[in-house]
């Protein structure tokens, strides 16, 4: 097969989040920011595709693994399912914040009233 008979394989897409350089001070001088990310499919299986990303500064990523048929992949083919993805994965996060919020928040109350006389020396 010559290089002009080569299938070409799909982009894949990734949202992922861009935090502000100073994202730990009160409060930041700059928003976060959702960046796309693109990958190139460079081989195509049965199952899925291996896709990497090319940095800014041109140096390949570490190939990844996609499957074709999935309930959640780490890349998607269309932006589309990729920005429906990271609303599912802000979402989640935004749970698993308020979790341990809550768990951080009752472990507190029971410091409050606890007597550091009770403690061994």
């Amino acid at each position: 097969m010559t290089n002009q008979e080569k299938k070409e394989l799909p982009k894949h897409y990734r949202y992922v989040r861009e935090y502000p350089l100073n994202w730990d001070t009160e409060p930041p001088d700059q928003e976060g920011k959702i960046k796309l990310v693109e990958f190139e499919a460079i081989r195509e299986t049965p199952s899925g595709y291996w896709i990497k990303e090319l940095s800014a500064w041109g140096f390949a990523t570490k190939p990844r693994f996609v499957l074709k048929v999935s309930r959640k992949r780490f890349a998607y083919q269309t932006k589309k399912e990729a920005f429906k993805s990271f609303k599912i994965r802000t979402n989640k996060s935004w749970g698993y914040a308020e979790r341990d919020l809550n768990n951080a928040k009752m472990f507190f109350k029971l410091i409050e009233g606890f007597d550091l006389s009770q403690l061994e020396q």
